[in-house]
């Protein structure tokens, strides 16, 4: 293993950790606002940040006189087309969290968020790609796993917030599909930021239908606002993209599994978070099928005599 790729490793490490510990913030945002006024406070100031990245690049790569001509160019119908169906995957997917964390708390949303990893595969089939067999072992594990965290006094019941978490994650699943779809079409900051301001746009009017913003709550509430919006959909993305180039995507999706784990762990040390054996025992089946699920398939040799 090289230096660069050590380094790139390390920082998609801080990164889960960004966005597992960024469940947390979520969940102390409630204390002060509504879900969806908070989702708009954060894909705004997201969407912003990544704008002031992308424009200080250019504008540093102008003072450097590096050559522009070089690099790829981008159509502007594709980056509107794909922020658009992005972002509105983005804003169902994010909604459906943040009142899935209300019902749930931070940990076990972590969780059952990242069972869009599951999701993306089995979408895949009805796109005709050739099925995994360990995909089919992590669904079972997945179900499993559900079944533990829901059980309670001999019943096992799926409550409102597990409902809304897999509505979650399978709108994310639908996101990703649609961001490998556009990520080579579009300048991957500008389809970022594009996609947050969709999502601002979609939830600010059903912010106003749905809740009664109130301004001082919503200043009040700048601390989760700030590191969901910049740290996590802004400094947290720049890392993705940069690490992700120097290391291979079955390592990467290893490790950025990890965001599940960091999930319950902040927010057992800073919420106080507890969970019961079954719960726990729940989490641990989770995390086992988000990780089976990424073991790639063996691919057949093929035979070089006719």
């Amino acid at each position: 293993m090289n230096k660069k790729t050590l380094i790139s490793e390390i920082l998609l490490v801080l990164t889960t950790v960004i966005w597992g510990s960024a469940f947390v913030f979520q969940d102390i945002a409630m204390d002060y606002v509504s879900p969806i006024t908070f989702n708009v406070e954060r894909t705004i100031l997201g969407a912003v940040f990544l704008l002031i990245v992308y424009y200080a690049l250019k504008f540093i790569k102008s003072k450097k006189k590096i050559d522009e001509n070089n690099e790829i160019k981008y159509n502007k119908k594709d980056l509107i087309i794909g922020s658009t169906i992005c972002g509105f995957f983005l804003a169902i997917a994010m909604i459906l969290q943040q009142v899935g964390i209300t019902f749930e708390g931070a940990g076990k949303s972590g969780f059952i968020t990242a069972l869009y990893i599951i999701f993306v595969p089995i979408i895949g089939l009805f796109m005709k790609k050739k099925p995994n067999i360990f995909l089919l072992f992590g669904v079972v594990f997945a179900l499993g796993g559900l079944i533990l965290i829901n059980y309670a006094d001999g019943v096992v019941s799926f409550n409102q917030g597990s409902w809304y978490l897999l509505g979650c994650a399978l709108a994310f699943s639908f996101q990703i599909i649609a961001i490998d779809h556009f990520s080579n079409k579009c300048n991957a900051l500008l389809l970022t930021a594009g996609q947050l301001f969709v999502a601002f746009l979609i939830q600010l009017p059903l912010m106003f239908i749905f809740e009664k913003p109130n301004f001082s709550s919503m200043l009040a509430c700048y601390g989760p606002a700030l590191y969901c919006g910049i740290l996590s959909s802004g400094i947290a993305y720049c890392l993705q993209t940069f690490t992700q180039k120097n290391i291979e995507s079955s390592i990467a999706s290893l490790l950025m599994s990890l965001e599940s784990i960091f999930s319950i762990i902040f927010a057992m040390i800073i919420l106080q978070e507890r969970y019961g054996i079954l719960e726990g025992l729940g989490c641990a089946l989770l995390f086992f099928a988000i990780i089976i699920a990424q073991i790639p398939k063996k691919e057949k040799k093929k035979n070089s005599q006719k």
